[in-house]
């Protein structure tokens, strides 16, 4: 019956918008749950930046977020209000979350991306520190970590390498792990060591990342065409 009583609404909500009624088409909209969760949030974001409202969604969101028990939702919106050119609203959103769910850890590391895409860089090691000491055996978030101060700390680079080395160990067969490691080489000047990690991740996933590593060792190396080969490869799969 729930589940019935969610699609009523979900149909009774596009028929008030279709009608003109905007704000009951919003309202009907925010009663939808269930399987239709997050085709209802998707289009509360598509109707209030089509009526110009695009500040009214953050908190219908973390509101629907509390009932739905659902961080996808954040994430989601998160990334709908990137492609619509506000990154602010999107910023917002995450932090406005994490205060409403500290332990949404994916929400967290979502945030870390989005600060380090937008410069925020030692916002970004804060909270990839915190969700590294909460779960101090998860490969991914000591990678990223690591990669993240080894990038963006280089001076720091003796504790970057260090966690990533930990997380190869609990993850060796992890590409995105694989080229970390091998670009930890590559800056400490071990070219050799670095192609053969980098050439083992590409081969296990053609990323553009990885081969933009990839195609600098060969370059390094004296493989012009092999690196200008890997790096055309790489642009058709991620021309930015």
């Amino acid at each position: 019956r729930k589940g019935l009583s969610h699609q009523i609404h979900f149909i009774l909500a596009n028929a008030y918008h279709e009608d003109g009624q905007q704000e009951k088409a919003l309202q009907t909209l925010t009663r939808v749950f269930g399987s239709l969760s997050w085709n209802a949030s998707e289009l509360l974001v598509k109707w209030l930046y089509e009526n110009g409202q695009p500040e009214r969604i953050n908190s219908i969101i973390i509101q629907r977020t509390g009932l739905d028990d659902e961080p996808g939702h954040v994430i989601g919106v998160s990334d709908l209000h990137e492609q619509q050119q506000r990154p602010d609203l999107s910023l917002e959103l995450l932090s406005a979350a994490l205060l409403a769910f500290p332990n949404m850890d994916s929400v967290r590391y979502k945030r870390a991306i989005t600060y380090d895409q937008r410069g925020q860089w030692q916002a970004a090691i804060k909270d990839l520190r915190l969700l590294a000491q909460k779960h101090p055996d998860d490969a991914s978030y000591l990678n990223a970590l690591g990669y993240t101060i080894m990038v963006r700390e280089p001076v720091n680079i003796d504790e970057a390498i260090d966690l990533i080395e930990q997380a190869y160990e609990l993850d060796p067969e992890d590409p995105a792990i694989i080229d970390s490691l091998g670009w930890a080489h590559y800056l400490r000047g071990e070219l050799d060591s670095a192609v053969a990690l980098l050439n083992q991740a590409w081969n296990t996933m053609e990323d553009a990342e990885i081969g933009a590593h990839y195609g600098e060792v060969l370059w390094q190396l004296g493989q012009q065409e092999q690196a200008r080969r890997i790096w055309r490869t790489s642009l058709e799969l991620n021309a930015q």
